[in-house]
């Protein structure tokens, strides 16, 4: 069981660093506007996406087989009776800080999407004479109140 749980942590461990990569190389495309880049990651970041998801399922089994519950409870419970313990704290301690990181750059890439997406808008409606901002054109092509 002990070479079993370290093997699905290592896999999630794995898809985790895996993601952040991912996540890492998106804020560079979409701050640059890279369309392969982001189309790339469009098919890639699912698909270890998927494998982060596997491996939690992976894991949820291997505690419930040993008869604990699959939260953070069970985890530490299962980890305290093997002899490899410190080594599977380390391992746990690894998947959080990629857990935390992944976190981070998510909400950095949600920023930057976020900002782009308001330009856009605004420039939609600066287009179609919707916007009551000073800076609007009017229909010569010219900004009003300018």
């Amino acid at each position: 069981m002990t070479v079993e749980l370290k093997a699905v942590l290592e896999r999630q461990l794995a898809a985790l660093v895996q993601m952040r990569g991912l996540l890492e190389r998106e804020i560079g495309a979409l701050i640059n506007d890279e369309e392969s880049g982001i189309a790339y990651l469009a098919v890639e970041k699912p698909r270890v996406l998927a494998e982060v998801s596997e491996a939690s399922r992976a894991l949820e089994g291997v505690l419930k087989g040993a008869g604990l519950s699959t939260d953070a409870e069970g985890l530490r419970r299962c980890i305290a009776r093997r002899e490899d313990s410190f080594e599977l704290d380390i391992l746990c301690n690894s998947i959080i800080d990629q857990l935390r990181a992944c976190a981070d750059h998510n909400r950095m890439n949600s920023g930057v999407l976020e900002r782009k997406r308001a330009t856009l808008e605004r420039a939609l409606r600066i287009l179609v004479a919707q916007d009551v901002s000073p800076n609007r054109y009017h229909a010569t092509g010219k900004l009003e109140n300018f």
